[in-house]
């Protein structure tokens, strides 16, 4: 599991930095398989897509938020695009500051965190 974890302040004035270490640590890795096996999935990947569900390469990805005590509107942002991103398989948000979900909530996006911590 690839896990990828937030600085305390996520703010604008490290959102460039984060954005490239997050694109570079969720970013899927590739699969060292065999061609058949790679065609084959490869095929069960696209018939997932045409049933309008994300590909999902079998690497499970995390984001841990459990360090964060401020966060801007920036922040918010780019997690939201990283949570929404249906390229991006499944990335997890674990243990979300409550600062974090407070801001979640005041952007009316507390439903895209997969948590059961949102109040």
């Amino acid at each position: 599991m690839t896990v990828y974890r937030l600085p305390e302040q996520f703010d604008i004035r490290v959102i460039a930095d984060v954005h490239r270490e997050l694109a570079a640590a969720l970013a899927p890795k590739p699969l060292r398989t065999r061609a058949k096996k790679a065609a084959s999935k490869t095929q069960r990947a696209r018939a997932s897509q045409a049933k309008g569900r994300p590909r999902r390469n079998g690497q499970r990805r995390s984001i841990d938020a459990a360090a964060v005590e401020r966060i801007d509107s920036a922040g918010v942002q780019l997690l939201a695009a990283v949570l929404r991103d249906p390229a991006g398989g499944d990335v997890t948000l674990a243990d979300p500051a409550p600062c974090l979900l407070q801001a979640f909530e005041a952007a009316g996006l507390e439903h895209l965190l997969n948590t059961d911590k949102v109040t």
